[in-house]
């Protein structure tokens, strides 16, 4: 009879309501306990080993992935090294949808993946004579974000980073 070890994305929930519990921010370790405590995992469950990774369980490593899915959706942050705390956006959230959380991580990656061969076809698109005065899509997304920033910065802040710029 196979085991059956809980996939990442089964995780994701009582990854956040463990984090939750534990008053907003746990270890890698906490989550662990607390995760394996309420979805009562069996020894069996919790035996199964992660394929080449010796020293970790199957759990554990989804426990991983679904930490860092929690993370690019914005649900959590690394606040010191294993230590994860839920962000101020979802302090008040009780729980997250799992299905969400995938779908907007698996955007971000096709859209990342979408800048690297846009990247990619830039650089040969150059070799092959196009105009340096074209710009690539990720320079012109940078450029707006960026005078996004300075548009709504305070004039304290604004003077700040001048300051700092000229010092360079």
């Amino acid at each position: 009879m196979a085991v059956k070890v809980p996939t990442f994305d089964r995780l994701i929930k009582p990854c956040f309501r463990a984090i939750k519990a534990l008053g907003g921010s746990a270890s890698n370790e906490e989550i662990y306990d607390e995760v394996v405590r309420k979805l009562a995992l069996s020894e069996a469950v919790l035996e199964v080993q992660q394929s080449g990774h010796i020293a970790m369980s199957k759990v554990a490593y989804n426990l991983a992935w679904a930490r860092t899915y929690l993370k690019k959706f914005g649900a959590i942050v690394n606040t010191a090294r294993s230590v994860w705390t839920i962000t101020s956006e979802f302090s008040d959230v009780n729980d997250v949808d799992a299905y969400k959380v995938v779908e907007f991580v698996r955007n971000l990656e096709a859209q990342s993946a979408n800048i690297k061969a846009q990247h990619e076809q830039s650089k040969n698109d150059n070799a092959l004579g196009v105009s340096e005065d074209e710009e690539p899509e990720e320079i012109s997304s940078w450029r707006v974000r960026m005078l996004e920033i300075l548009q709504n910065m305070n004039p304290y802040g604004f003077e700040r980073f001048v300051q700092l710029l000229l010092r360079n």
